[in-house]
């Protein structure tokens, strides 16, 4: 682990509101690489990376990496979540928690493919989403040192997983840029342009306050799954990242280089200012700041 002091850079952005690069002592923009996941834990910032994880205090003076793959499930990490008052990560060799204090780690022989998403079901049991190649989507269940795996003979559909939620009545849902699978914990139903998306290329899912299913299709827009209807091309086109704030807000990155908020039916644009290169890899908000990662560091934007 290192510890390290921050600097900070604002710059103002085109809709004129602060925004910060945050900069290690070397003044370079924090992390090259690119982060995949940011999550509040403990009134800490935590930024999954492909070298690590990353720990910030919310007034953006310190930070601490972490890069000890005694503690950390591998090098890369993808996927941050908070469940029973822990955070957990997923990495390329298994998946772990902290509570605070305690590190925990599991690396099951299993784990051989590349983990994209993670989330847990209602009963505690951690569902993880990858993929092994171009040839086969895997998702796994964990409970209990238990471990069953599902993959492409089982009925999913093979291709990148771009995102993984459990709704209220315990359904799974996991999409891919082939279509869309929910899993009822029996059997697999499988959405595509055949039974009435718009389109097959499904960039993530969520699920929304009411309990409704959430998607974004790569040219059409959100599609929200309402009494067992589809109902189509809501909100900005070309959705690339979408997320719900604990106070109940839609956050859709949109073409990788802006984002919108949704909130009581109304969207409102935000346009970061980032290089030719920078692309928005990661969002999450809290009641005063916006959280974007991207392929090259973080910004962080104070709300108005």
């Amino acid at each position: 682990m290192r510890y390290l002091l921050l600097y900070t850079l604002l710059l103002t952005p085109a809709l004129g509101f602060s925004q910060i690069y945050v900069l290690n002592d070397d003044n370079q923009i924090l992390d090259k690489q690119t982060i995949t996941s940011v999550a509040i834990f403990n009134n800490k910032i935590w930024l999954a990376t492909h070298g690590g994880l990353i720990k910030l205090n919310k007034a953006l003076t310190e930070h601490q990496i972490v890069d000890d793959t005694y503690i950390l499930p591998g090098q890369q990490i993808f996927d941050l979540t908070i469940h029973s008052n822990k955070l957990w990560l997923v990495g390329n060799t298994g998946f772990a928690n902290f509570d605070g204090t305690k590190w925990e780690k599991e690396t099951p022989k299993e784990f051989t493919f590349l983990p994209r998403k993670m989330v847990f079901d209602s009963t505690g049991t951690l569902w993880i989403a990858g993929n092994r190649g171009f040839e086969t989507t895997l998702l796994i269940a964990w409970q209990d040192q238990v471990l069953q795996q599902h993959d492409n003979k089982s009925g999913l559909f093979i291709d990148i997983v771009s995102g993984l939620t459990t709704d209220q009545t315990g359904n799974i849902w996991l999409s891919t840029y082939r279509g869309l699978n929910k899993y009822n914990g029996n059997q697999w139903h499988l959405y595509d342009k055949s039974t009435g998306l718009p389109s097959n290329h499904i960039t993530g899912v969520v699920i929304g306050p009411k309990g409704m299913v959430w998607i974004g299709t790569k040219r059409n827009g959100i599609s929200i799954f309402k009494n067992e209807e589809w109902h189509h091309r809501i909100g900005p086109n070309l959705p690339q990242i979408l997320n719900f704030s604990k106070q109940g807000e839609l956050i859709v990155a949109r073409s990788k280089k802006e984002f919108s908020i949704f909130e009581n039916g109304t969207w409102a644009l935000y346009q970061p200012k980032l290089s030719k290169q920078q692309i928005i890899t990661a969002i999450t908000i809290d009641k005063t700041n916006f959280y974007i990662g991207t392929n090259k560091g973080l910004l962080v934007y104070p709300r108005e």
